[in-house]
């Protein structure tokens, strides 16, 4: 901005107005051509500036003539111009100081025009980005969330970048530090108050999610920020350089991109065993009938797989250690054979051999309710904690006694006063506590009265091999011995169930649980081979659990984006609002003979959740321990931190909370070794933003077809999802391989091969077949039912 130097002298007799009209300055004279008047009366007194452009500045008489009056300049009056003979000497120095008086005024306008721009800039991105993020709190039903899950994202990440912009503004303009300090405090403020206001976790209110998801970006954003500034500053503010290096970094990223992504394609279609997806529709496979149809529906690939891009363990890094803190372990469940002879039920022991000898020692022991022996009002868990706060209500304090009222071979060693035990019922799991420090123990109590139902059931005692081992010979003695509707044994049914897993994202966080499908699938391969060279007949096996077939159903798809929809096709064969259900698939087992139990690491009655059943068909159902507050934060339970949703490793008691449910799935397999039985095992690790948590799993998955009680022998073991992912960054941006792998969940099938050669070679060849066909949950319902029924099942047709 520049003002015209019009200047205003105030004199002893009046008031003089002059201007100083453009000079023009040549190489050759320092004259400057100026256009002065004075009017009023009296001696006009000159100061400062203006005296010294009035004394100074007179043009001769021969170039008055050239310029204006001042009045013609201004248009106030004519007079004439001053006297040539008093005219000063013009002065160089004089100059010079009057344009730098000049330079510095321009500058000074200047900067206030620029402090303006900030200004408005500054505060303009700041409104921007709290704009954004009030309107990214809209919420609404899960299905309007997955609808507008796009914008949503996009409102978060503008969130981001526009704070970031304005902090950046109020790091490094001229701005006055006042101003500065303001803009700084309302961004602070307000963005505080709209994040205070909404830490919620539901689909309603999801503020817990979207902060968190803020803190992160701006977290990246100013470490990219951060970089750049200081790798600009590192190689000597050259552009030319720092283009350069820039350019070496981002190539170096795209080189790894593309080749995480080409690996990504590869194994995107990848089974175990050689076999894969069949991508091409011209694919044909010869029908029973000897037509030539299509292997399946048309499949697209991703071209650029974004969830491939980052190694297993790096989305998560960031929240820290993935161990749980150790626990001092101080109480046990005792052994059979340590047990009071006239106890009923389990029997606990505590030794507080951390305490002082002399110290008084606070001990207690509260049994977990059994919660499949409830019929739940209908209504009773309308909130969210509507089923932790019945649990933790219902906890029963069990009677505590000195040691030495056990058997002496059960309190030989460390024998002290600050030992207890108790008397646990027919309580599956109990809570311990000394000096501060708690301990989960569990059992299973077995259930004769179940026991016998199943006996009746199946007119035998002795359906199943105690020892877990399947003979062929001693299989033909029981058919001949059996009643005739019994045409065959009966087969466990383990469901291995994992919220929120795709096909392809087992493969990729779960390595020894893929090693150990390959292993069964390479010996079942070479026994094949081997059976051609050889006419031995005998099918005894070395370890039994290699002789099994795996079936991968590459197309299975999802009916739905989460869990409601699926969880009723595969469990009921309902339609979602359909107003007729059938029973659940656990009932029809319970009333076939068979002995039923369920295991979720989630506080939840699923059967309630997702059936809408208020009576349960459970014998047994191990959910209480992960209704304690540890597991299931009060009041806020589906935080970022802690809880079934958390984003880094989930702890109960010192351990992580899936091995209570393998090690209790191993118990309950062991307590019913003699009779058949069906029970599913849920898994919530899949279910959070970054998919890393879910790979915890794979040991211990792994361990249950390998070291553990369960027999793959004489058990179906079907490992399913409801769904792919749909939380995390690229689910939030909406790419094709995210959507694509939502609908496509795992579903693997280990049978064993006796099994199969009862169903006859069709059905072999009918479930090869399915493999690269269209099947939903719906299908998987059916499957459960045939199960029940294939000794009239005829499986002769797809």
């Amino acid at each position: 901005v520049q003002r015209p130097l019009l200047c205003v002298w105030l004199g002893g007799g009046g008031v003089s107005s002059g201007v100083v009209a453009r000079r023009q300055f040549s190489d050759n004279t320092a004259a400057a051509h100026t256009a002065t008047n004075a009017a009023g009366a009296g001696t006009t007194a000159h100061t400062g500036i203006n005296s010294e452009l009035v004394a100074q500045h007179q043009p001769t008489a021969a170039a008055t003539s050239h310029y204006p009056t001042a009045g013609n300049v201004i248009g106030i009056h004519s007079v004439s111009p001053l006297n040539a003979s008093s005219a000063p000497s013009y002065s160089h120095t004089n100059h010079a100081r009057l344009r730098k008086r000049l330079q510095l005024h321009r500058r000074q306008d200047a900067t206030i025009c620029s402090n303006v721009v900030w200004f408005i800039a500054a505060l303009a991105l700041g409104q921007l980005g709290i704009t954004c993020y009030w309107l990214s709190l809209e919420g609404g039903s899960v299905d309007w969330i997955h609808q507008n899950m796009l914008k949503l994202t996009i409102l978060l990440i503008s969130t981001g970048a526009f704070i970031t912009s304005a902090l950046l503004i109020i790091l490094f303009s001229p701005l006055k530090r006042q101003l500065k300090l303001g803009i700084l405090l309302f961004i602070v403020i307000v963005m505080g108050f709209l994040i205070i206001s909404d830490q919620g976790d539901t689909e309603k209110f999801h503020g817990g999610y979207n902060s968190m998801i803020f803190a992160m970006l701006m977290v990246l954003m100013g470490t990219v920020c951060a970089v750049l500034i200081g790798t600009y500053r590192i190689v000597g503010r050259s552009r030319r350089r720092f283009a350069l290096l820039w350019g070496c970094i981002v190539g170096v990223c795209i080189v790894y991109a593309a080749v995480r992504m080409h690996y990504g394609r590869q194994a995107w279609t990848l089974g175990v065993g050689g076999e894969r997806l069949v991508l091409d529709p011209s694919s044909r496979f010869e029908s029973e009938s000897g037509k030539s149809e299509k292997a399946g529906c048309v499949i697209t690939a991703p071209a650029r797989n974004w969830e491939d891009i980052f190694p297993s363990g790096f989305l998560n890094a960031w929240t820290g250690s993935q161990t749980c803190p150790s626990v001092l372990p101080f109480s046990r469940v005792l052994r059979d054979d340590e047990k009071p002879s006239s106890s009923a039920g389990e029997f606990l022991i505590m030794r507080c051999d951390n305490a002082d000898a002399g110290d008084f020692v606070t001990m207690s022991a509260k049994a977990l309710p059994r919660t499949e022996y409830v019929n739940w009002p209908s209504g009773q868990f309308e909130t969210v904690t509507g089923f932790q706060e019945y649990v933790l209500a219902n906890q029963r304090d069990l009677e505590i006694r000195p040691e030495g009222s056990l058997p002496s071979s059960s309190n030989s060693k460390n024998n002290h006063k600050h030992a207890k035990s108790a008397s646990t019922g027919d309580a599956e799991a109990i809570v311990t506590e000394c000096k501060g420090t708690q301990n989960l123990l569990f059992t299973t109590v077995r259930n004769e009265t179940v026991v016998q139902r199943v006996h009746k059931h199946w007119k035998s005692s002795t359906i199943a091999n105690n020892d877990n081992n399947y003979n062929k010979q001693q299989q033909q003695q029981q058919q001949q011995q059996q009643e005739p509707e019994l045409a065959r044994p009966p087969i466990n049914v383990l469901v291995l169930y994992f919220d929120a897993l795709s096909r392809r994202h087992f493969h990729r966080r779960f390595p020894q649980t893929t090693a150990v499908l390959e292993s069964l699938v390479a010996k079942q391969k070479q026994k094949q081979k081997q059976k051609h060279n050889s006419n031995n007949n005998n099918n005894n096996d070395d370890g039994v659990h290699d002789d099994v077939s795996l079936f991968q159903f590459f197309r299975y798809h999802a009916i739905g984006i989460t869990t409601s929809r699926n969880a009723k096709g595969m469990f009921v064969g309902a339609i979602e609002g359909s107003p007729a259900q059938n029973s659940p698939v656990w009932k029809a087992y319970q009333n076939n003979g068979y002995v039923t139990a369920q295991v979720d690491n989630s506080c939840q009655d699923f059967e309630m959740k997702y059936i809408a059943k208020n009576s349960h068909s459970w014998d047994h159902q191990f959910v209480a321990p992960f209704c304690l507050p540890e597991a299931f934060p009060i009041p806020r339970p589906h935080g970022n931190w802690n809880g079934p949703f958390a984003l880094r490793r989930r702890c109960l008691a010192g351990r992580l909370v899936h091995k209570w449910v393998v090690d209790y799935l191993d118990h309950f397999w062991g307590t019913y070794s003699d009779v058949p039985k069906f029970a599913i095992s849920a898994f919530t690790e899949g279910h959070e933003g970054t998919g890393e948590v879910v790979g915890m799993l794979d040991p211990d998955i792994a361990s249950v077809l390998t070291d553990r009680n369960i027999n793959l022998n004489d058990t179906i073991v079907i490992m399913v999802s409801d769904h792919g992912l749909h939380m995390g960054l690229w689910w939030g941006l909406q790419t094709d391989g995210s959507r694509l792998e939502n609908a496509m969940p795992l579903l693997h099938m280990l049978m064993p091969n006796w099994y199969l050669k009862q169903l006859g070679p069709q059905a072999e060849k009918n479930l090869r077949h399915n493999q690269q066909s269209l099947v939903t949950a719906y299908d998987l319902y059916a499957t459960f039912q045939d199960i029940l029924q294939l000794d009239t099942h005829n499986p002769a047709q797809p």
